[in-house]
């Protein structure tokens, strides 16, 4: 559901110098304008939600008209409230206990329905001495080298399929970046795709470990409509989450507490969705998704038949197993299932490339196809119990198994041509031929995996001002991989170059063990300090580790509100298959643990400006790697030199800006800088570029409403990566030779109209949004990877660009009930 934005008091004026008058805001909703005549609201009723200025919603918040005679309403669970009330200028007030109250004034007309959203401010910015209430022991802020997004901010975040992961690389996190709208794989602060941690209610998730490019991946595992709320670590984090050496995504499950549903569908996939409760006991979410990128698909280079289906089924059910209503014993429920089915049978393609001086393009036919085929099983149970007031316990069991299938058969035939580029000449004259082959490609891989895990957390708060968690975590891991591959390349009838036969059965047993115990102390009014370890034996290689980390906030008792933070420790990152197999199929068993230390400073300031909420974050890090495990990326395959034999150092800064920049509308800017090199011993140079080095990455998300007519909203997303490094292929002394690809550009903007239904007169649904989104508006050439091909002219290789998708218009709805 699009939350409607704020409409703010009637005389209310703005800023002169911001974009209330802008030319560049009318520009942007003329186009849109031509769906306003499906606004027709309703008589006499005033509807919104209503928030903390965190975000958060706010419950029993009192909504009531004092010149009127009627009852005051109060906002729901989720923030929301309705309020019918008689034709004419009414004045409304909006309160709660603790908070600065609202005032509206508001004209109630004929066939007409007002939208109203409230961010509530606490009356006292100051901090009062934290005392102990509930559960758990407050923090100075969030836990040090970690930050929370707006779950419901994300949701209006534009990406192609809806993906969750593709919001969240928009939607500000720090350290965050990924180079391709077709893929759910994500880099945080020089790391590659593996090595990030993603929990959903405590249960450890995983995505698919064959793909090779984006187009064959699904959806990411994380279903945005069941998402209550969202905690990202881009390094530093706490000794309670596992062992990966770039980030941990943790996101909750909401437990709804009223029926809910909504369907969702584009031109590019869709989905159902339903929540609610059953008795006083139950509570459950189901979603269904399906994405279908044929048609994003159609604007590549290279032409042919593409058949690609994806599609999600997921549930979480939380049951209260008390005897009593006191809530002590819980059980949650997560279940999912993913089949992704990748066809495509290609047939030509045609790119051109290079510079107005030296311009050139390829041309390749193709016979054959590619299938790829994933089944992917998932799921958990979480039972938690309240010891007593001071002692809670969870035992989590989970369990993956997933059976992934590569079927390649695919033989083309290529030529590259210079092309002479002039003005008002068909760029597709080819002038000279310089290359002409054929390469042959052919797969028969099979991966079964299944991974199952036993996990027991537990929180002790010992006393107001300190509190101890403490767990034990097995794992064990089951894998069967059969691969047969093969393939040559010839140019002008020779062969030039032979894939040796890759023909292999590997098969890996594994067993984990890790334990992690961690104290957390309030030292005084505003800060905190976590200390811990975990450890950590893997049965496989037989190695035991240990990583110490610390965590420290302070707020200085100053006028503003500002929290530095410093976090710091050592992780480890056990190999899993992928590591343990090189480039010739060879598996070796005895592969290392990645290690890493991380240092990390960082800074959280709250602000207002034109009496609106701001933030501002920035970090500071460093990260010295050894026993590192090199690797090449190709779009999303990673593969691996199954060696401990490099050393690496990561070292850079992350700035994000959010808040109103438009009234009750939160908005986003972030930055960063970051430089990764590596020493490999393979290597004669020394410290040169690592694959995922992105040098400057900035997105940008920001909302905006029509003037008077919040229900008229759009939405722009921006994207920026500089390039990364890359070479030929097959010599090691050439990695990241060429320092500099091309630079990922992106912008998406969609717009939307919102339509509100009148529940009192039996209306089903609540809410209708039609949107129509303009993706890569505009029409930027990026590049994932490079096809290799040979110029027998200039005797050398060309590197040749794979393009994503170009600009697409898309047509979206979402009902809500």
């Amino acid at each position: 559901m699009f939350p409607v934005a704020y409409q703010g008091p009637m005389d209310a004026k703005p800023p002169a110098n911001f974009m209330k008058h802008a030319f560049f805001r009318y520009t942007l909703f003329f186009l849109f304008f031509l769906s306003a005549h499906f606004s027709n609201g309703q008589q006499g009723k005033l509807n919104g939600y209503i928030y903390q200025e965190n975000g958060i919603p706010l419950e029993g918040a009192t909504i009531t008209a004092p010149s009127l005679p009627i009852p005051p309403v109060y906002s729901n669970k989720n923030g929301q409230y309705e309020y019918l009330l008689p034709l004419g200028t009414q004045t409304i007030v909006f309160s709660h206990p603790g908070y600065s109250n609202d005032t509206l004034y508001i004209e109630i007309g004929d066939e007409m329905e007002s939208v109203h959203n409230v961010r509530l401010l606490l009356k006292s910015k100051e901090l009062s001495e934290i005392t102990v209430e509930g559960k758990n022991i407050p923090e100075a802020r969030e836990s040090a080298g970690t930050i929370k997004v707006d779950a419901e901010a994300l949701q209006e975040v534009i990406t192609p399929f809806g993906d969750f992961n593709q919001k969240l690389i928009a939607g500000g996190a720090l350290g965050i970046y990924g180079n391709n709208e077709f893929s759910s794989a994500y880099s945080v602060r020089g790391g590659n795709f593996d090595e990030n941690l993603v929990y959903v209610n405590n249960i450890q998730v995983y995505r698919p470990f064959l793909a090779r490019s984006g187009q064959q991946e699904g959806l990411s595992f994380i279903n945005p409509d069941m998402v209550g709320s969202v905690s990202f670590s881009s390094g530093g984090w706490q000794p309670h989450y596992g062992d990966k050496l770039s980030s941990v995504l943790s996101i909750a499950y909401a437990a709804p507490k009223e029926f809910k549903a909504s369907v969702t569908a584009s031109l590019l996939g869709g989905g159902i969705f339903a929540g609610g409760k059953a008795g006083d006991r139950v509570s459950y979410m189901a979603g269904f998704r399906h994405k279908s990128a044929e048609y994003l698909l159609g604007t590549l280079d290279t032409d042919g038949e593409y058949l690609p289906r994806f599609y999600d089924l997921q549930s979480y059910v939380d049951i209260d197993l008390s005897p009593e209503k006191d809530e002590k014993t819980t059980l949650g429920i997560l279940t999912s299932y993913a089949r992704n089915r990748y066809k495509v049978v290609p047939t030509l393609r045609e790119t051109r490339f290079g510079t107005f001086n030296n311009a050139k393009k390829l041309t390749v036919d193709f016979e054959g196809r590619e299938q790829l085929d994933y089944d992917t099983f998932q799921g958990g149970l979480n039972l938690g119990h309240w010891v007593s007031e001071n002692l809670k316990t969870n035992l989590i069991a989970s369990a993956l198994k997933t059976q992934e299938r590569e079927f390649i058969d695919l033989e083309s035939g290529y030529r590259i041509a210079d092309v002479k580029e002039r003005p008002g000449e068909d760029i597709n004259e080819e002038e000279l031929i310089t290359g002409v082959g054929s390469e042959y490609q052919y797969a028969r891989n099979a991966m079964d995996a299944e991974i199952y895990a036993l996990e027991s957390r537990n929180l002790w708060n010992l006393t107001p001002s300190l509190s101890v968690e403490f767990g034990l975590r097995y794992d064990h891991e089951k894998l069967e991989n059969r691969l047969y591959e093969y393939g040559f390349k010839d140019s002008v009838g020779y062969i030039i170059e032979r894939t040796p036969v890759l023909e292999s059965l590997n098969q890996i047993e594994n067993n984990k063990v890790a334990s992690y115990l961690q104290g957390t102390f309030l030292l005084g009014q505003k800060q905190t300090l976590t200390a811990g370890i975990r450890t950590l034996y893997t049965s496989l290689n037989g190695q035991w580790l240990y990583s110490p980390r610390l965590q420290y906030a302070i707020q200085p008792n100053w006028k503003k509100d500002i929290v530095f933070s410093l976090s710091t420790g050592i992780y480890h990152q056990p190999p899993f298959y992928r590591e343990m197999i090189d480039f010739q199929g060879n598996l070796n068993t005895d592969l290392l643990a990645q290690s890493s230390w991380h240092l990390i400073g960082g800074m959280d300031f709250n602000f207002e400006k034109w009496k609106r909420p701001f933030k501002f974050i920035t970090e500071i890090y460093y990260k010295q790697l050894w026993n590192v495990v090199a690797y090449d990326v190709d779009n999303v395959r990673i593969r691996y030199y199954a060696n401990n034999n490099t050393t690496a150092y990561v070292a850079g800064t992350d700035l994000r800006l959010s808040g109103e920049f438009i009234e009750g509308i939160e908005s986003w800017f972030t930055l960063s800088l970051m430089s990764t090199r590596e020493d490999l011993e393979e290597d004669s140079r020394e410290y040169v570029r690592r694959p995922t080095d992105q040098r400057m990455t900035f997105s940008m998300f920001f909302r905006d409403h029509l003037p008077n007519n919040p229900s008229m909203q759009v939405h722009l997303r921006m994207l920026y990566g500089s390039g990364l490094p890359y070479g030929p292929p097959g010599d090691i002394n050439q990695r990241a030779l060429l320092s500099q690809g091309t630079d990922y550009t992106r912008a998406d903007i969609g717009f939307s109209k919102i339509i509100t239904f009148n529940k009192s007169k039996g209306n089903i649904a609540h809410h209708l949004t039609l949107g129509l989104e303009i993706l890569n508006m505009f029409g930027n050439n990026n590049n994932i990877s490079f096809t290799w091909v040979d110029d027998f002219v200039n005797q050398q290789k060309i590197a040749v660009p794979n393009t994503l998708s170009q600009r697409f218009l898309n047509f979206s709805m979402k009902l809500d009930y």
